[in-house]
This record gives structure tokens, C-alpha cells and sequence, in this order.
């Protein structure tokens, strides 16, 4: 296991410890329907968008991994909820081409920017109810459909709407005594289907971690 998976599972058992032990101090948390709102940030994975023809040569359009920020926004009961997110995913972007056309158009030797705009709606699981921690420990299961709307630098692959769907799951932490402020981790899968010259499916993943409020 790496340095950094040991680190997260680490902090995520300390967090549960922390997070239990306060609940025993606190005591439970009546839970009517309520709605929230997480401010997240985190990491969404790189990796090739396109591979595209210029000037007659071959073009691979690649970005490396992105700082992703966003907001969260839905309702929850004890079992079930939704979510509907907004964020931006901000990437270095890379072109991989032959020498040639490099010579021809040398402007793109320079990294240039990419950016990923996100929006989807989401169900959630709460499988545990509110039997963790006094309610104050919330896993949950989440799978949803969405869109994604990709820009970049390089005109060829520029403002391209794609469909995608998500699946994943997390934790949130309840810490105050009304349960406010919410700490969460989330991980979730994607796979976007690709429109014009983007590839016909990519596939991402988000790790975040957020803040937020209920009321």
C-alpha cells in the first residue's frame, strides 16, 4: 500500500475515533428531512481526451491530474437523499505530436490550460441509517447521471458537452452539536461519452473532500 493510501486510511480511522467519541459526549441527533450544502475540493484524475488530426498529423490531446472545486446542494432522510453538484476541474494540458508539427507550429510546445465544468444529480444510500456514531457517522453509496463541459487552449478539442454518470460513496462526519459543521470524503467514478473529436468514452475519478452545513 503507498505512502498516501496508508495517510488517507489513517486519517479516515482517526476521524471515525474522533468522530465516535464526540457522539458519546454529544448524544444523538434527531434527523426530520433536512437539506445541505458542502463547499468540496479535491483531485480529479488525468489522462487522454482526444486523439486528433492537424495538418495531417496525429494529435494526442492529454492533461494531467486537476484540482477540482465545487459546491453540493441537496436533502437527505435517515436512508435516502440527493444531491446536485456545480464544479470546475482546472488542468495543465499537454499536446503529444510529431516533431514535425511541432517545427511547423511551435506555439505548441507550451503547455496550455484546460478546463472541466461539472454538473449532475445524484441519489444516495445511507445503508447504515443513522446507527453509526449516534447518527453523527453517515457512509453512503451514490450513483448519478450528469454533464460535462470541456475547454481548452487548443481550438481543435474546445467547449465539447459531453453526457457522463458517476458512481462512488463516502463519509460524512456530523461534529457540532446540532451537527454543524459536516465534514465529508468522497470518491467517485466517471465515464463520459465524448462528442466531436473527443474520445467516444473517458474515464475519471474524483477524490475530495468537503465542509458543509445543514440546515
Amino acid at each position: 500500500m503507498s505512502i498516501q493510501k496508508c495517510a488517507g486510511v489513517s486519517a479516515m480511522l482517526f476521524l471515525a475515533t474522533v468522530t465516535q467519541a464526540w457522539a458519546q459526549q454529544a448524544g444523538g441527533l434527531e434527523r426530520p428531512t433536512e437539506w445541505n450544502v458542502s463547499f468540496v475540493n479535491g483531485y480529479f484524475t488525468g489522462g487522454t481526451w482526444s486523439t486528433t488530426q492537424l495538418a495531417g498529423e496525429r494529435v494526442k490531446v492529454e492533461t494531467d491530474g486537476g484540482w477540482l472545486v465545487g459546491l453540493r446542494f441537496g436533502s437527505e432522510e435517515e436512508y435516502l437523499g440527493w444531491e446536485a453538484m456545480a464544479a470546475g476541474v482546472f488542468m495543465n494540458m499537454d499536446l503529444k505530436a510529431d516533431e514535425a508539427l511541432f517545427d511547423l507550429q511551435p506555439s505548441l510546445r507550451s503547455d496550455d490550460d484546460a478546463s472541466l465544468f461539472l454538473a449532475a444529480l445524484n441519489l444516495l444510500w445511507y445503508p447504515a441509517g443513522n446507527d453509526m456514531g449516534d447518527g453523527r457517522m453517515r457512509p453512503f453509496l451514490t450513483v448519478g447521471p450528469g454533464l460535462a463541459h470541456f475547454t481548452s487552449d487548443f481550438e481543435e478539442v474546445d467547449g465539447e458537452t459531453m453526457f457522463d454518470w458517476n458512481v462512488g460513496g463516502g463519509i460524512k462526519f456530523l461534529l457540532g452539536d446540532e451537527g454543524n459543521p459536516a465534514l465529508r470524503f468522497d470518491y467517485r467514478f466517471y465515464q463520459m461519452f465524448g462528442q466531436g473529436e473527443l474520445n467516444s468514452n473517458i474515464y475519471r475519478q474524483e477524490i475530495s473532500v468537503g465542509i458543509g452545513i445543514r440546515f
